[in-house]
Protein backbone atom coordinates (compact mmCIF):
# COMPACT_ATOMS: atom_id res chain seq x y z
CA UNK A 1 0.00 0.00 0.00
CA UNK A 2 1.58 3.48 -0.87
CA UNK A 3 0.42 6.15 1.55
CA UNK A 4 -0.58 9.92 0.36
CA UNK A 5 1.93 11.23 2.75
CA UNK A 6 5.50 10.49 3.49
CA UNK A 7 7.44 10.11 6.96
CA UNK A 8 10.76 10.98 7.56
CA UNK A 9 12.99 11.08 10.62
CA UNK A 10 15.14 13.78 8.72
CA UNK A 11 12.96 17.16 9.17
CA UNK A 12 15.71 19.68 7.68
CA UNK A 13 15.50 20.66 4.03
CA UNK A 14 17.83 22.26 2.06
CA UNK A 15 17.94 23.95 -2.31
CA UNK A 16 18.74 20.23 -3.10
CA UNK A 17 15.83 19.30 -1.51
CA UNK A 18 13.46 21.83 -2.66
CA UNK A 19 14.89 21.08 -6.18
CA UNK A 20 13.84 17.50 -5.80
CA UNK A 21 10.90 18.05 -5.12
CA UNK A 22 9.86 20.56 -8.18
CA UNK A 23 11.49 17.62 -10.09
CA UNK A 24 9.44 15.23 -8.98
CA UNK A 25 6.04 17.78 -9.24
CA UNK A 26 7.43 18.91 -13.01
CA UNK A 27 7.50 15.27 -14.29
CA UNK A 28 4.63 13.54 -11.58
CA UNK A 29 7.63 11.06 -9.82
CA UNK A 30 6.67 10.01 -6.37
CA UNK A 31 9.27 9.43 -3.61
CA UNK A 32 8.66 6.28 -2.16
CA UNK A 33 11.08 6.71 1.40
CA UNK A 34 8.31 6.64 4.15
CA UNK A 35 5.50 5.62 2.05
CA UNK A 36 5.30 2.01 1.47
CA UNK A 37 6.51 -1.70 2.43
CA UNK A 38 8.82 -2.05 5.52
CA UNK A 39 9.55 1.79 5.30
CA UNK A 40 6.11 3.04 5.22
CA UNK A 41 5.24 5.52 8.40
CA UNK A 42 8.94 4.86 9.26
CA UNK A 43 11.35 7.19 6.92
CA UNK A 44 14.52 5.49 8.26
CA UNK A 45 17.87 7.94 8.17
CA UNK A 46 19.64 6.76 4.77
CA UNK A 47 23.48 8.68 5.80
CA UNK A 48 25.16 8.03 8.84
CA UNK A 49 22.20 7.65 10.97
CA UNK A 50 22.12 11.45 10.91
CA UNK A 51 19.55 12.37 7.33
CA UNK A 52 18.09 11.18 3.88
CA UNK A 53 19.91 11.35 1.40
CA UNK A 54 19.53 8.24 -0.65
CA UNK A 55 16.05 8.07 -2.62
CA UNK A 56 13.87 5.72 -4.67
CA UNK A 57 11.68 7.36 -7.24
CA UNK A 58 8.90 6.23 -9.18
CA UNK A 59 6.04 7.49 -11.62
CA UNK A 60 2.34 7.15 -10.42
CA UNK A 61 1.86 4.12 -13.19
CA UNK A 62 4.43 2.37 -11.28
CA UNK A 63 2.71 2.68 -7.70
CA UNK A 64 1.01 -0.18 -8.03
CA UNK A 65 4.08 -2.26 -8.76
CA UNK A 66 6.17 -1.69 -6.26
CA UNK A 67 5.54 -5.03 -3.81
CA UNK A 68 8.24 -4.32 -1.23
CA UNK A 69 10.83 -0.97 -0.20
CA UNK A 70 13.10 -1.20 2.83
CA UNK A 71 16.50 0.43 4.12
CA UNK A 72 18.78 -1.83 4.79
CA UNK A 73 21.18 -1.98 7.85
CA UNK A 74 24.68 -0.38 7.40
CA UNK A 75 26.72 -2.48 6.04
CA UNK A 76 30.60 -1.57 5.34
CA UNK A 77 31.32 -3.87 2.94
CA UNK A 78 28.83 -2.09 0.46
CA UNK A 79 29.22 1.50 1.32
CA UNK A 80 31.34 4.33 3.32
CA UNK A 81 28.42 6.03 5.13
CA UNK A 82 25.29 4.80 2.69
CA UNK A 83 22.52 2.21 3.79
CA UNK A 84 21.75 -0.21 1.09
CA UNK A 85 18.02 0.46 -0.33
CA UNK A 86 16.34 -2.77 -1.43
CA UNK A 87 12.72 -2.79 -3.33
CA UNK A 88 10.83 -5.42 -4.89
CA UNK A 89 8.52 -4.73 -8.09
CA UNK A 90 5.93 -7.39 -9.59
CA UNK A 91 4.64 -7.51 -13.08
CA UNK A 92 1.51 -9.52 -14.10
CA UNK A 93 2.23 -9.10 -18.06
CA UNK A 94 5.08 -12.11 -19.28
CA UNK A 95 6.87 -10.13 -21.43
CA UNK A 96 8.47 -11.13 -25.49
CA UNK A 97 12.23 -12.05 -24.84
CA UNK A 98 14.07 -12.85 -26.93
CA UNK A 99 17.05 -15.37 -26.48
CA UNK A 100 20.31 -14.74 -28.32
CA UNK A 101 21.98 -17.60 -30.20
CA UNK A 102 24.95 -16.42 -28.87
CA UNK A 103 24.20 -16.74 -25.26
CA UNK A 104 21.63 -19.61 -25.19
CA UNK A 105 19.66 -20.06 -21.52
CA UNK A 106 17.58 -22.77 -20.86
CA UNK A 107 14.52 -22.68 -18.66
CA UNK A 108 14.39 -24.75 -15.49
CA UNK A 109 11.58 -25.30 -12.70
CA UNK A 110 12.02 -25.63 -9.22
CA UNK A 111 9.97 -25.51 -6.31
CA UNK A 112 9.28 -23.02 -3.84
CA UNK A 113 10.81 -23.18 -0.13
CA UNK A 114 9.47 -25.15 2.85
CA UNK A 115 6.73 -22.90 4.08
CA UNK A 116 5.31 -24.02 7.74
CA UNK A 117 2.21 -23.20 7.30
CA UNK A 118 1.88 -25.54 4.23
CA UNK A 119 2.27 -28.80 6.24
CA UNK A 120 -1.44 -29.54 6.15
CA UNK A 121 -1.30 -29.31 2.50
CA UNK A 122 1.80 -31.15 1.73
CA UNK A 123 0.56 -34.16 3.93
CA UNK A 124 -2.80 -34.34 2.04
CA UNK A 125 -1.05 -33.78 -1.54
CA UNK A 126 0.64 -37.21 -0.75
CA UNK A 127 -0.74 -40.01 -3.41
CA UNK A 128 -1.95 -42.47 -1.21
CA UNK A 129 -2.42 -45.18 -4.12
CA UNK A 130 1.32 -44.48 -4.69
CA UNK A 131 2.24 -45.54 -1.64
CA UNK A 132 0.41 -48.58 -1.33
CA UNK A 133 1.43 -50.06 -4.34
CA UNK A 134 5.07 -49.70 -3.43
CA UNK A 135 4.29 -51.32 0.10
CA UNK A 136 2.78 -54.21 -1.62
CA UNK A 137 5.49 -54.82 -4.25
CA UNK A 138 7.71 -54.77 -1.17
CA UNK A 139 5.91 -57.08 0.80
CA UNK A 140 4.74 -59.66 -2.11
CA UNK A 141 8.63 -59.67 -2.72
CA UNK A 142 9.67 -63.59 -1.87
CA UNK A 143 13.48 -62.53 -2.58
CA UNK A 144 14.86 -58.97 -1.72
CA UNK A 145 17.50 -59.02 -4.50
CA UNK A 146 14.82 -59.32 -6.95
CA UNK A 147 13.53 -55.73 -5.89
CA UNK A 148 15.02 -52.83 -8.20
CA UNK A 149 16.37 -50.78 -5.26
CA UNK A 150 17.07 -47.67 -7.77
CA UNK A 151 13.71 -47.93 -9.05
CA UNK A 152 11.67 -47.88 -5.82
CA UNK A 153 13.79 -44.66 -4.48
CA UNK A 154 13.29 -42.76 -7.70
CA UNK A 155 9.43 -43.73 -7.12
CA UNK A 156 9.42 -42.63 -3.88
CA UNK A 157 10.53 -39.07 -4.32
CA UNK A 158 8.67 -38.67 -7.10
CA UNK A 159 6.09 -39.02 -4.54
CA UNK A 160 7.07 -36.39 -2.66
CA UNK A 161 8.05 -33.88 -5.36
CA UNK A 162 4.52 -34.34 -6.46
CA UNK A 163 3.30 -33.53 -3.08
CA UNK A 164 5.87 -30.39 -2.98
CA UNK A 165 5.02 -28.96 -6.16
CA UNK A 166 1.01 -29.10 -5.42
CA UNK A 167 1.49 -27.77 -1.92
CA UNK A 168 4.33 -24.82 -2.10
CA UNK A 169 4.70 -24.12 -6.02
CA UNK A 170 6.58 -23.84 -8.81
CA UNK A 171 9.01 -21.31 -9.95
CA UNK A 172 10.53 -20.57 -13.64
CA UNK A 173 14.67 -20.20 -13.53
CA UNK A 174 17.04 -18.98 -16.29
CA UNK A 175 20.15 -20.91 -16.74
CA UNK A 176 22.97 -20.40 -18.75
CA UNK A 177 23.59 -23.34 -20.91
CA UNK A 178 27.20 -22.67 -21.45
CA UNK A 179 29.04 -23.23 -18.61
CA UNK A 180 32.51 -22.07 -18.79
CA UNK A 181 34.41 -20.93 -16.69
CA UNK A 182 34.74 -17.60 -15.82
CA UNK A 183 38.14 -16.10 -15.19
CA UNK A 184 38.40 -14.28 -12.15
CA UNK A 185 39.12 -10.86 -12.26
CA UNK A 186 40.01 -10.75 -8.53
CA UNK A 187 43.37 -12.69 -8.23
CA UNK A 188 44.33 -11.60 -4.79
CA UNK A 189 40.83 -13.24 -3.01
CA UNK A 190 42.38 -16.21 -1.98
CA UNK A 191 41.04 -19.22 0.15
CA UNK A 192 41.01 -17.01 3.73
CA UNK A 193 38.64 -14.45 1.65
CA UNK A 194 36.07 -17.85 0.56
CA UNK A 195 36.51 -18.66 4.45
CA UNK A 196 35.83 -15.34 5.73
CA UNK A 197 32.83 -14.26 3.36
CA UNK A 198 31.17 -17.66 4.06
CA UNK A 199 31.21 -16.90 7.67
CA UNK A 200 29.91 -13.15 6.77
CA UNK A 201 27.11 -14.57 4.67
CA UNK A 202 26.31 -17.07 7.64
CA UNK A 203 26.05 -14.24 10.12
CA UNK A 204 24.11 -12.02 7.80
CA UNK A 205 21.42 -15.26 7.70
CA UNK A 206 21.35 -15.81 11.29
CA UNK A 207 20.79 -11.83 12.13
CA UNK A 208 18.00 -11.49 10.02
CA UNK A 209 16.09 -15.13 11.33
CA UNK A 210 17.02 -13.76 14.96
CA UNK A 211 16.76 -9.85 15.23
CA UNK A 212 18.69 -9.93 18.76
CA UNK A 213 21.63 -7.87 19.87
CA UNK A 214 23.66 -10.97 19.96
CA UNK A 215 23.07 -12.01 16.23
CA UNK A 216 23.65 -8.63 15.65
CA UNK A 217 27.00 -7.79 16.86
CA UNK A 218 28.63 -11.43 15.46
CA UNK A 219 27.23 -9.54 12.47
CA UNK A 220 28.99 -6.52 12.68
CA UNK A 221 32.58 -8.74 13.94
CA UNK A 222 31.80 -11.35 10.90
CA UNK A 223 31.73 -7.96 8.53
CA UNK A 224 34.63 -6.49 9.68
CA UNK A 225 36.84 -9.76 10.13
CA UNK A 226 35.67 -9.90 6.15
CA UNK A 227 36.73 -6.46 5.50
CA UNK A 228 40.00 -6.62 7.19
CA UNK A 229 41.12 -10.39 5.03
CA UNK A 230 39.92 -8.50 1.88
CA UNK A 231 42.45 -5.55 2.67
CA UNK A 232 45.07 -7.77 4.05
CA UNK A 233 45.10 -10.43 1.01
CA UNK A 234 44.79 -7.37 -1.54
CA UNK A 235 48.04 -5.28 0.48
CA UNK A 236 50.11 -9.25 0.14
CA UNK A 237 48.85 -9.41 -3.59
CA UNK A 238 50.28 -6.04 -4.44
CA UNK A 239 53.34 -6.60 -2.67
CA UNK A 240 54.14 -9.75 -4.25
CA UNK A 241 53.88 -8.66 -7.59
CA UNK A 242 55.56 -5.14 -7.16
CA UNK A 243 58.83 -7.94 -6.02
CA UNK A 244 58.08 -10.20 -8.78
CA UNK A 245 58.15 -7.05 -11.30
CA UNK A 246 61.57 -6.43 -9.54
CA UNK A 247 62.66 -9.85 -9.96
CA UNK A 248 61.85 -10.72 -13.75
CA UNK A 249 63.13 -6.55 -14.91
CA UNK A 250 66.41 -8.16 -14.60
CA UNK A 251 66.30 -11.94 -14.73
CA UNK A 252 63.76 -12.75 -17.93
CA UNK A 253 62.91 -9.23 -19.45
CA UNK A 254 60.22 -11.26 -22.33
CA UNK A 255 57.96 -12.29 -19.14
CA UNK A 256 58.16 -9.16 -17.46
CA UNK A 257 56.95 -7.10 -20.58
CA UNK A 258 54.72 -9.59 -21.46
CA UNK A 259 53.05 -9.05 -17.46
CA UNK A 260 52.90 -5.27 -18.01
CA UNK A 261 51.16 -6.15 -21.15
CA UNK A 262 48.37 -7.48 -19.44
CA UNK A 263 46.29 -11.29 -20.66
CA UNK A 264 46.55 -9.96 -24.16
CA UNK A 265 42.72 -8.93 -23.78
CA UNK A 266 42.65 -6.75 -26.80
CA UNK A 267 40.39 -6.44 -29.71
CA UNK A 268 41.46 -8.57 -32.46
CA UNK A 269 42.61 -5.98 -35.36
CA UNK A 270 40.70 -6.41 -38.88
CA UNK A 271 42.80 -8.98 -41.19
CA UNK A 272 41.95 -7.40 -44.52
CA UNK A 273 42.85 -9.57 -47.88
CA UNK A 274 45.50 -8.40 -49.92
CA UNK A 275 43.68 -8.65 -52.74
CA UNK A 276 41.41 -5.83 -51.52
CA UNK A 277 44.02 -3.72 -51.10
CA UNK A 278 45.48 -4.32 -54.41
CA UNK A 279 42.13 -3.82 -56.00
CA UNK A 280 41.43 -0.45 -54.22
CA UNK A 281 44.35 1.00 -55.35
CA UNK A 282 44.34 -0.21 -59.27
CA UNK A 283 40.52 1.46 -58.93
CA UNK A 284 41.95 4.31 -57.54
CA UNK A 285 44.94 5.01 -60.23
CA UNK A 286 42.89 4.09 -63.04
CA UNK A 287 42.56 6.44 -65.98
CA UNK A 288 39.27 8.11 -65.72
CA UNK A 289 37.91 9.25 -69.22
CA UNK A 290 35.82 12.39 -68.55
CA UNK A 291 35.29 13.51 -72.24
CA UNK A 292 38.41 15.85 -72.46
CA UNK A 293 41.34 15.39 -74.76
CA UNK A 294 42.93 18.96 -74.61
CA UNK A 295 43.59 20.68 -71.87
CA UNK A 296 44.34 23.61 -73.72
CA UNK A 297 41.49 24.01 -75.69
CA UNK A 298 39.26 26.93 -75.00
CA UNK A 299 42.32 28.80 -73.27
CA UNK A 300 43.38 31.90 -74.70
CA UNK A 301 45.51 33.27 -72.20
CA UNK A 302 49.63 32.13 -72.43
CA UNK A 303 50.95 28.85 -71.40
CA UNK A 304 53.09 27.95 -68.83
CA UNK A 305 55.11 25.30 -70.34
CA UNK A 306 57.01 25.04 -66.88
CA UNK A 307 54.25 22.89 -65.27
CA UNK A 308 54.42 20.52 -68.29
CA UNK A 309 57.32 19.41 -68.10
CA UNK A 310 58.91 16.21 -66.84
CA UNK A 311 59.79 16.02 -63.16
CA UNK A 312 63.31 14.73 -63.33
CA UNK A 313 66.20 15.18 -60.19
CA UNK A 314 67.61 18.35 -61.17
Amino acid sequence: MFIKHRVNCDDKKNNAGNRLIDFCKFNDLFICNGRTGHDKSVGKLTCKNASVVDYVLCSSKLVKNIDDFEILDFNSLLSDVHCPISFTLHFDDVLNTTISCNNPTKMEEGINKWKAEKAVDFVNNIDDDSIKYITDLINNCNDPLELNIDELIDKCCNILLHAAKNSLGINIKKRNVNNKSVASNKPWFDLNCKKARKTYRQCKVQYRRRRNEYFYNKYKESEKAYKYTMNKSIKTYKYDVRKKLETMKSKNPRDYWKLLKGNGNRKPKGKIPLDTFFNFYKDLNASVDDGITDLHEGHDGPINEFFNSDITKD
